[in-house]
């Protein structure tokens, strides 16, 4: 769901708009004032990012070819529908190569600069994304029903729009709109044979996702059409190392590149990530996560080397220990499903994720004592944490505005523990699998906590259930 600049299409409200062809100024008053849907429609007058990734368990060409035709609508009765500049179809897997036809003849996608297709395992070629917008037809609105918009002459029913196959004036010239080049772009397993034909629109491209199935061949092309990539991210590779000497040796010559993700690649050694970071000194965000290769000592090195670091993610990397480099510039910290690091020095930190992570009462005080001031989320999911460990650690994390404390060993004391010290919290999620924490004392326990707007609390007796409790 885009939170700011975007809408949130979903289920049966999804398809009654598109087929029933909502005037646009209907379809963002709905959004706007309707209390029940306020969730699923947010500013949708502005439509910059749509993001259809929700729906996809029903998603099809279908469902898309009606978007883009009523979006074409929206822009020839010029109400100032605005062009998309961000698409997500995330997740849609009954989607195929039509879908992108689709998305090619449609006017409001001519800019679009950021697309994401992860797992539309039905999409094996991409090349209508960057074929040029044909122009929209000579539309008449002469018709036996003339049901307008009395304020801004919007036509209510696509039935009124006819195409004019022989006008008694000459048309209009309309040119061929080109489409602005794409900035980011996150790609399936696309066909062997189609790749070759996409390569050449790459150039403009900072921000680039593969499946980290791709072939060796294959990746290193990608990474030579794209000499602006700022971004590169990978997922998930099990049968061998795709990181071979000439695409290491090309993937290290990108000095700019300032965010790194090797999601699940499983092969991946530490040999391979110290070399990239000495050369990608510039990194502002590292994520290696499920990689049994990565050693404590390999961190280190990249602590040392990527001075302007902001984030760093090492989640079930579980042979990582003995993190003791200090970094100023680190801001965001997760070590899940580590070894306990007990000598970490990020004094400025905001951010940590320490979940899995089983230590006894004097381990959670050396930790916590080096802990930054300014540390405001924090998540302690699944680390075993006591009442009385509780007792030790919040007093020196007195900021925090996020706690998760989920799968822990935690009873209504750690409640009260939690009311005493975390003035300025903003949520709270828990889960409990004894039951001893209901939703109704934990209303009561926090009370005084003024700035508390998200309870979240998972009851065993409420399978899958979230409560979601918003005191003020």
């Amino acid at each position: 769901m885009e939170q700011k600049d975007g809408i949130l299409l979903q289920g049966y409200l999804f398809d009654y708009l598109v087929s029933s062809s909502v005037p646009f100024r209907e379809f963002i008053r709905f959004g706007s004032t309707c209390k029940h849907y306020r969730k699923l429609m947010m500013r949708s007058n502005k439509w910059l990012h749509v993001d259809v990734s929700p729906l996809n368990e029903f998603f099809k060409d279908t469902n898309l070819f009606n978007l883009t035709r009523l979006l074409n609508q929206y822009h020839r009765q010029d109400v100032g529908t605005p062009f998309i500049n961000r698409l997500t179809l995330n997740g849609c897997y009954q989607l195929t190569d039509r879908a992108l036809y689709y998305l090619s003849n449609c006017t409001l996608f001519v800019h679009l600069e950021h697309i994401s297709l992860d797992n539309c395992v039905k999409i094996t070629a991409i090349d209508d994304l960057f074929r040029p917008c044909p122009p929209m037809p000579e539309i008449s609105t002469t018709t036996t029903s003339t049901t307008t918009d009395n304020n801004n002459n919007i036509v209510d029913d696509l039935n009124q729009l006819t195409i004019t196959s022989t006008p008694t004036t000459p048309p209009t010239p309309q040119l061929i709109l080109d489409r602005t080049p794409l900035k980011s772009i996150c790609l399936p397993s696309l066909h062997t044979r189609t790749i070759p034909n996409i390569l050449k629109y790459l150039s403009s491209i900072t921000s680039l996702s593969l499946n980290g199935s791709v072939e060796r061949i294959i990746f290193l092309r990608f990474l030579e059409s794209t000499p602006k990539l700022t971004h590169l991210k990978l997922t998930s590779r099990t049968k061998d190392n795709i990181f071979s000497s000439t695409i290491l040796d090309k993937l290290c010559a990108f000095r700019n590149l300032e965010r790194l993700e090797l999601i699940s690649m499983m092969h991946l050694t530490d040999e391979d990530v110290g070399r990239m970071s000495f050369s990608l000194v510039n990194l502002t965000g590292l994520v290696i996560t499920n990689n049994l290769h990565l050693s404590g000592s390999v961190v280190n090195l990249i602590l040392e080397s990527c001075q302007n670091l902001f984030e760093l993610r090492i989640k079930y990397c579980r042979n990582v220990e003995r993190i003791n480099v200090e970094s100023k510039s680190l801001r965001i910290f997760d070590a899940s499903y580590t070894k306990p690091c007990l000598d970490i020095k990020f004094p400025n930190l905001f951010e940590m994720a320490i979940g899995g992570w089983v230590m006894n009462d004097d381990e959670y005080l050396q930790l916590f004592s080096n802990i930054s001031p300014k540390l405001i989320h924090m998540d302690l999911s699944h680390t075993q944490i006591t009442d009385k460990q509780v007792e030790i650690v919040l007093p020196l994390t007195r900021n925090l505005q996020r706690l998760d404390l989920n799968y822990t060993n935690i009873t209504l004391k750690s409640i009260e523990t939690i009311s005493k010290y975390c003035k300025q919290l903003f949520k709270l999620d828990i889960t409990n699998h004894d039951g001893n924490i209901t939703k109704e004392k934990c209303v009561q326990l926090l009370q005084n906590i003024k700035s508390l707007e998200q309870l979240v609390v998972h009851e065993p007796k409420a399978r899958n259930k979230s409560i979601n409790i918003h005191l003020n």
